[in-house]
């Protein structure tokens, strides 16, 4: 065998190897880099490298023989004590077409359990947040094999995310709602305003969340460049805010281009009550906001980085060019990380 054949079969392993690894360490509170997606991603390069070599019949046989018959897959298991278990099914089928779920090699499971075992029940101080007997669902969860237990209730409507996104099957879309819980699971936090007590619960920690930043103003900012500079690291989606998207307008703090896609610094509601300002990425309402919304190209870019991260192997073929869902291929600055969300969040809120 060549040297250079040699190279390229390392190469190959080494991909591999990086396309299996899962993170299931509880990361919660800390720094994690988000790889970036794109031109200069380090997924991309040995996407690129593996590619340039692919022309070797042993590689292109090597790869071919992986993808047929060993592509590793992510499991997501949902546990419903309803008896049909039909809702399950539809939230499944919703959640395989949802980008960028879409993209990613996914298999579910349904599994219905009795009420009891399930233990849907409510939070003493906020009663739309619905939780479950979470050592029942975690060691289940493991039993099977699976990588992320969810659960569906049959109950009233309600929601928690955190380690075990939770849903009822009344009450608006069910598959929104579990999507708003599994993307609070990923590092997301609300959009919407919390009563007062509520913020006084979740927002006086000040934890950054994926999609939240917790910035107190220091207006005027003498540059764009001051505000990046002051505030980055507060951020945690720094690294896909376009070089040409300003994070102030004037001298004030903020992103003002209206354009839907664009990741920026807006504006956000969740904290207000008790006038602590938050920041999201996008300027339209997102799913984290009211269920009723989508998850628009500026938020799928960010679940798309968390599932890298967290090693969820995609469908794409090595030697393929990996895209980020969203066409924002500008260049970026250096990014923050983006926690794992381990503490229970109140459910999502439905327009009626």
């Amino acid at each position: 065998m060549s040297a250079q054949a040699k190279f390229a079969t390392c190469l190959c392993f080494f991909f591999l190897w990086m396309l299996g690894c899962q993170d299931h360490a509880d990361r919660f509170g800390q720094s994690n880099p988000m790889p970036q997606i794109g031109n200069n991603s380090v997924y991309s390069n040995l996407f690129n490298q593996v590619s340039g070599v692919g022309s070797d019949p042993a590689v292109s046989r090597f790869l071919t023989t992986y993808h047929e018959k060993e592509k590793p897959k992510y499991t997501y298991v949902i546990f419903t004590d309803e008896p049909s278990g039909a809702t399950a099914r539809e939230t499944e089928q919703k959640l395989k077409e949802q980008p960028p779920f879409s993209l990613f090699e996914l298999t579910f499971v349904i599994e219905i359990v009795p009420a009891a075992k399930l233990g849907c029940h409510r939070d003493a101080e906020i009663e739309r947040l619905l939780l479950v007997d979470t050592n029942f669902v975690t060691r289940r969860t493991a039993e099977l094999g699976a990588d992320q237990g969810m659960a569906i209730c049959k109950t009233s409507f309600g929601g928690s995310g955190g380690n075990i996104p939770v849903a009822s099957t009344e009450g608006g879309d069910v598959w929104k709602t579990l999507l708003h819980e599994l993307l609070h699971t990923l590092g997301f936090g609300d959009e919407y305003p919390y009563s007062k007590s509520e913020a006084e619960r979740f927002c006086t920690s000040r934890t950054p969340r994926a999609n939240i930043a917790y910035i107190e103003p220091t207006n005027p900012y003498a540059s764009d460049q001051a505000a990046r500079t002051s505030h980055q690291s507060a951020i945690l989606w720094y690294g896909q805010i376009l070089d040409q998207t300003l994070i102030t307008h004037g001298t004030q703090l903020g992103t003002s281009t209206p354009a839907r896609n664009v990741l920026g610094l807006f504006p956000a509601k969740t904290c207000k009550e008790i006038n602590i300002h938050t920041w999201k990425p996008g300027v339209a309402e997102s799913v984290m906001e009211d269920t009723d919304n989508d998850l628009d190209a500026a938020y799928q870019t960010l679940v798309f980085e968390l599932l890298i991260d967290k090693g969820v192997p995609l469908k794409n073929v090595p030697g393929e060019e990996v895209n980020n869902p969203v066409i924002n291929n500008g260049p970026r600055p250096s990014g923050a990380g983006v926690p794992i969300g381990t503490v229970s969040t109140p459910g999502a809120t439905v327009t009626r």
